[in-house]
This record gives structure tokens, C-alpha cells and sequence, in this order.
């Protein structure tokens, strides 16, 4: 398929949504394209300037066939996976702005160090009953 096609002659947004993009009649859009947005804004911010779907005219031809690429956050497995969860195809597999909040990424240096105890202490209990 040729990506030209899908570019050509459309409303083009950077960071928009396959079905935004398909222009499929839809009942009514969902917080989940403003977290799809975020997510590709965060992608942006991260990696100084790259976009998970690629450049411009391919850009909304990998969006709608779903071809991101997060390799520039290879070296930062949370915010890789946070992204991830951000820019998923389907909107209801996107996560919720809510919990997004709520991700290992934000967390203090406090919480994380609290959730590997308490991991380390189930291993630990799950272990001495083997």
C-alpha cells in the first residue's frame, strides 16, 4: 500500500488516533484519543524530537496499520511500556489518563523502594512454603 494515499487530501494531525484518522463514524470520541495524543507528545519529549509512528507523509499510514516503533526508549523500559500502553491500537486496550498517572514512572523514589520490599517479601514467604 502506498503510504501517499493515506496522506494526501486528509486533516493531518501528528498525534492522531487511528480512528481519528479513518474518519469511521464514531458515536463519540473518548478521553482515550487525548491519551493516545499524550502519549505520542511523550514519545516526542523523550526521545528529543521523534515520533513513535515516524516521519511525515508515512506518519498516518503507520498510525492506522498500527506500525510504532518505541526503539528510542529501548535504554528507558518504563516510560517504553508507558508509552506503549498510551499509543495501543484499540482504545479501550489504551490505559486511562487516571492510571497513567498512577504508573511506575511517577513513582518517588520511596514507593519504588517500598513495592521491590514488598515483592522481595512475597518471594521470600512464597519460598519458605515450597
Amino acid at each position: 500500500a502506498d503510504a501517499a494515499k493515506y496522506h494526501a487530501g486528509r486533516h493531518s494531525s501528528s498525534n492522531s488516533s487511528a480512528e481519528t484518522l479513518q474518519h469511521k463514524p464514531v458515536r463519540r470520541l473518548t478521553k482515550s484519543v487525548d491519551v493516545f495524543a499524550a502519549g505520542c507528545i511523550a514519545y516526542y519529549v523523550l526521545t528529543r524530537g521523534k515520533h513513535p509512528f515516524g516521519r511525515e507523509p508515512e506518519r498516518e499510514y503507520n498510525i492506522i496499520h498500527n506500525h510504532a516503533d518505541l526503539s528510542g526508549l529501548d535504554h528507558f523500559p518504563l516510560a517504553k511500556e508507558l508509552v506503549q500502553s498510551m499509543i495501543s491500537y484499540s482504545p479501550k486496550d489504551r490505559i486511562t489518563a487516571a492510571d497513567a498517572e498512577l504508573h511506575p514512572l511517577f513513582w518517588d523514589p520511596s514507593t519504588k523502594l517500598s513495592f521491590l520490599q514488598d515483592v522481595s517479601d512475597r518471594v521470600v514467604k512464597s519460598n519458605s512454603f515450597s
